[in-house]
């Protein structure tokens, strides 16, 4: 492995890790914040799309969900969704 990709493999992981932290603590614009610079810095963009949407569900647009009972639903119901 190159030096560039171990540390890059390493930003990702800590970068995981902060996002991880700021949700837990539910400090949502530090969220926001670090999943942007995760996007432009980083090379793992899933997580970061993933604490982006929890930070701002606004800015998925149809999701289709597979909930853990099986069942699978489209769109927003602003209702049913709660941050964790």
């Amino acid at each position: 492995m190159l030096e560039r990709e171990r540390i890059q493999s390493i930003f990702d992981t800590k970068m995981e890790h902060l996002l991880g932290q700021l949700i837990a603590s539910e400090r949502w614009s530090a969220v926001q914040e670090q999943a942007e610079r995760w996007l432009v810095l980083g090379t793992a963009h899933e997580p970061a799309y993933r604490a982006l949407m929890l930070a701002h569900p606004s800015v998925i647009k149809r999701p289709v969900i597979e909930w853990p009972a099986g069942a699978v639903t489209v769109g927003v119901d602003v209702g049913r969704w709660r941050l964790p």
